[in-house]
């Protein structure tokens, strides 16, 4: 029974501190680079993929 405890309290505070990790990097802005790419994507498959948007 001890066992079970520890184990679940062990999975608890894993996934407390799995949930704070990615809390805090949700909540960081996206780097311009990447936002660029994205916008290139979005562009990019607006124009049916091709990148000159013909």
């Amino acid at each position: 029974m001890r066992e079970t405890t520890d184990r679940i309290a062990r999975r608890r505070a894993l996934g407390d501190r799995l949930r704070e990790y990615y809390d805090d990097v949700a909540s960081e802005p996206v780097p311009d680079e990447f936002r660029e790419l994205l916008d290139k994507l979005a562009k990019s498959r607006r124009s049916g993929g091709r990148e000159d948007g013909r």
